[in-house]
């Protein structure tokens, strides 16, 4: 069994299996406690039974004396009732019979001189106790009042020795509990096993949703139970409403760009003149639409972000990107190096992973004197990091700080609007990720990019 198929804590499974394994453990309980002491009832019920028979005996042995006889007849000793156990001395087999509470007429030859005289005086109201006999064996006393024909009135008490009762009270006790334990582990499998098929269904859902996420389908597909199904159709739904929003988004979007770049471009036609006015209204036309395009392109990502089932490869974005930057620089013999995790998936938009690396991969290259290093690795099941690297003057903390604010150019010979990184930033804002600059080993700059992936199914 895998780490995977053991419950997690606090998971729905957990709590079944936790739950029924307690109520099971407590019926099993209360079930061997009660066979316990119905046995054990049982065979002491047997036991007084069999004593109480015996004293039944004796007296009939004393009333076989006097039947038809003067009242004033002598009794004798009753003889051997059928159990050789009361002529063994100290066996833990005794009788005795006295009238009343009087004078002792006869014992048994397993008391051999002693009486049960003390045990009748302790035990007249709890004839069913378990005593200490002459010989220092464990005993249960019967005793009781009989009147024979010549209504004289005799008290017999017949003794027997239960070591062999408890033993076998005890034996019963401890097959009781092997049995319950094999029984319990028994029932224990079967629990988890109901509870893993029982919630399989779930399973299901969720690796539907993983591959709803993922891009690989478009909505949860396959039969489910009658319990479940009507909370398929309700995500379905809830997935196809999600994507009928996002489409009514990006229309909006492009209708807002197309109404803006168009009247944008009659003015900067309009001000296409060489005076000094016409070149500050062609400035802040740029401005403009650099602006609109910017915001657009944000609009439009957030709208893909809250698409369901939007991912994109990250290898084939970073090679295409890469041999774009060695053409584009091919000048400066750049060699950039490029090392990738296999079967990275970003969860979100194409337009947006092309911008976000493009961006950094094109700044390390405009810096770089001769090499740029691109790494691509895992740090969770839900998030990968991109890192950039080159072998540029560098900037420092304080530097790079300054260069992720929006605009921000802290070398105007270069070329560019500054919107690169900060641009990198809200993308990376707009998927719960970071971006972090420091000093790279390579003696540049180092950007590590941290985004959300999809979860391996």
């Amino acid at each position: 069994m895998n780490r995977r198929s053991l419950p997690r804590p606090n998971s729905l499974a957990l709590r079944l299996f936790l739950s029924s394994a307690a109520l099971t453990s407590i019926g099993l309980l209360a079930a061997g406690l009660i066979l316990s002491n119905l046995y054990s009832r049982s065979v002491q019920q047997a036991f007084d039974a069999q004593l109480e028979a015996y004293a039944n005996a004796l007296i009939g042995a004393l009333s076989a004396q006097i039947s038809g006889r003067s009242a004033a007849i002598s009794l004798s000793p009753p003889q051997n009732i059928g159990e050789a156990r009361f002529l063994e001395p100290l066996s833990g087999w005794y009788w005795q019979i006295g009238e009343g509470r009087g004078a002792i007429l006869f014992t048994s030859d397993s008391l051999i001189g002693s009486s049960l005289d003390f045990i009748m005086a302790d035990s007249a109201n709890a004839p069913d106790d378990t005593l200490e006999g002459p010989g220092g064996e464990a005993i249960r006393l019967f005793q009781r009042s009989y009147k024979l024909p010549n209504n004289s009135e005799l008290l017999v008490a017949v003794a027997g020795n239960v070591t062999q009762l408890n033993r076998d009270i005890a034996d019963f006790r401890s097959s009781l509990l092997i049995t319950f334990l094999v029984f319990a582990a028994f029932l224990g499998l079967a629990i988890y096993l109901q509870v893993r098929v029982g919630l399989r269904p779930l399973k299901s859902i969720r690796q539907a949703l993983l591959e709803v996420q993922a891009g690989r389908s478009q909505k949860i597909e396959g039969r489910f139970p009658s319990e479940i199904a009507p909370v398929v159709e309700e995500i379905n739904g809830l997935i196809d409403a999600n994507k009928g929003v996002v489409e009514r988004a990006r229309t909006h979007v492009g209708n807002l760009a197309h109404a803006l770049k168009t009247p944008l471009s009659v003015i900067a036609n309009e001000a296409s003149g060489a005076g000094v006015k016409d070149k500050k209204v062609t400035e802040q036309i740029t401005v403009m639409r650099d602006q609109v395009n910017h915001y657009l392109s944000r609009a439009r990502s957030a709208a893909g972000l809250a698409a369901v089932g939007t991912s994109t490869p990250v290898e084939p974005i970073v090679d295409s990107l890469v041999r774009a930057m060695e053409k584009i620089y091919r000048d400066k013999d750049l060699k950039i190096k490029v090392s990738m995790e296999d079967n990275i998936v970003f969860r979100g938009e194409k337009q947006d992973l092309e911008e976000v690396i493009g961006n950094l991969v094109d700044n390390a290259s405009k810096w770089a004197a001769s090499k740029v290093a691109v790494h691509t690795r895992k740090t969770s099941e839900t998030q990968w990091i991109l890192c950039v690297e080159d072998d540029g003057p560098g900037m420092t903390s304080d530097q790079c700080k300054q260069a992720l604010k929006r605009g921000e150019r802290l070398d105007e010979t270069v070329a560019g609007s500054g919107l690169g990184l900060s641009i990198v930033v809200e993308t990376a804002n707009l998927y719960t990720g970071n971006i972090n600059l420091e000093r790279s080993d390579l003696g540049g700059l180092k950007a590590e990019l941290t985004l959300p992936c999809v979860s391996e199914a």
